[in-house]
């Protein structure tokens, strides 16, 4: 569960008008999901990555190589460099403003050593997306962080890690949003509860979407011991080929790529359950997206799960386990009701994370720096 209330407060449109936004849009997610979204619910200047490339740019081209290759952060690249170069420009245009990179691990690097100069003439504020491990794997140099004004976390599980590197008064826990709008129920959730009650031979679809970080062993192990003795719980799995080979001789699932928004939308509409197996996560687009469309949730016990969700919607397995896995959705295919009043509160677990209530609890943090 997060770790206090998304805050219903009115937007401050001052606020807005302060911010300069660095989104990077990630083109595995739906066009209605991902992290960049929350700049639809902000006001001020949002700058995309560069598009194309100037003879300025071709000029930069040779220390930006240099700069990225000693940066220490394995993802950022050129045009992080660019983007940086064009965003120190603006901090010696404009006073009392806020720069948020939407992206920390790949986009923020240089930028924090202008406050060398000017430390209190603009704001520098960062979201870090990747848990622990990961991180310190993809960001090898990390004393840059300590140049940030705030630090937005994904989740509680990156705390200790940011607590080495910047002042804990200036790290936020500010969750994921999701856009409830797009991802609903729809209108046939309570058919499909009464064909399930009625029909014990319907299919009992356990959806699994996404690659990042997935334990599918695990859920194949779930899987292969439901296979003959309960062969109504079936398994779809929307993500590449390459997650395929532990699925591999299994009548009992059926696999989805290369799919387009619309015909995921319907997945998850007429799914029972959301399996999400990982081997580590912080905030994770499915299971929002699935706590949306009405999906109770069968999950990995980690602290990236339970900060998005509540007893109330999350049945939490232990690591590696696929024989509790397929336990957890034995129970729940036998049981139509509580499955339906899980759905119930996964929906409004999303609701309170709707993007417009997350941007209103970064306005808060965004006002403490102005």
């Amino acid at each position: 569960m997060v770790d206090e209330q998304a805050a219903d407060v009115a937007p401050n449109p001052s606020v807005d008008r302060q911010l300069n936004l660095y989104p990077l849009p990630m083109v595995h997610h739906a066009s209605a999901s991902g992290y960049d979204r929350v700049a639809d619910h902000l006001g001020g200047v949002i700058v995309p990555p560069t598009e194309k490339s100037t003879l300025g740019h071709r000029v930069l081209g040779r220390l930006a190589k240099e700069l990225c290759q000693r940066s220490g952060s394995r993802w950022y690249s050129r045009d992080s460099f660019l983007r940086e170069l064009s965003a120190a420009r603006e901090w010696y245009s404009h006073r009392g403003r806020v720069f948020h990179f939407l992206y920390g691990e790949n986009s923020f690097r240089y930028l924090g050593q202008l406050k060398k100069f000017q430390p209190s003439r603009n704001a520098l504020v960062a979201t870090y997306h990747t848990p622990p491990q990961r991180f310190n794997e993809v960001v090898e140099n990390q004393a840059h962080v300590g140049s940030l004004d705030a630090v937005i976390l994904m989740s509680n599980s990156q705390r200790a890690t940011f607590e080495q590197l910047i002042d804990p008064e200036r790290i936020h826990f500010v969750p994921h949003g999701i856009d409830t709008a797009h991802f609903t129920p729809g209108n046939q959730a309570e058919s499909r509860f009464e064909r399930l009650r009625q029909d014990s031979t319907a299919k009992f679809n356990c959806l699994a979407v996404g690659r990042m970080l997935r334990d599918y062993d695990t859920l194949a192990a779930a899987a292969r011991t439901l296979e003959q003795s309960h062969p109504n719980i079936h398994f779809q799995i929307v993500a590449s080929a390459e997650v395929q080979p532990p699925f591999d001789g299994l009548g009992n699932v059926t696999f989805f790529s290369q799919i387009d928004d619309q015909q995921l939308l319907d997945l998850y509409r007429e799914a029972a359950v959301l399996t999400l197996p990982m081997h580590d996560c912080t905030a994770n687009n499915v299971l929002l997206e699935g706590m949306a469309c009405g999906l109770p949730v069968v999950a990995t016990d980690l602290q990236g799960v339970r900060d998005y969700t509540n007893a109330e919607c999350v049945s939490l397995v232990p690591a590696a386990d696929g024989i509790a896995f397929g336990r957890e959705l034995v129970r729940l295919s036998e049981n139509i009701d509580l499955v339906q009043a899980r759905a119930k509160a996964s929906r409004a677990q999303a609701e309170s994370l709707a993007w417009p209530k997350i941007g209103n609890r970064l306005r808060q943090v965004y006002e403490t720096l102005l």
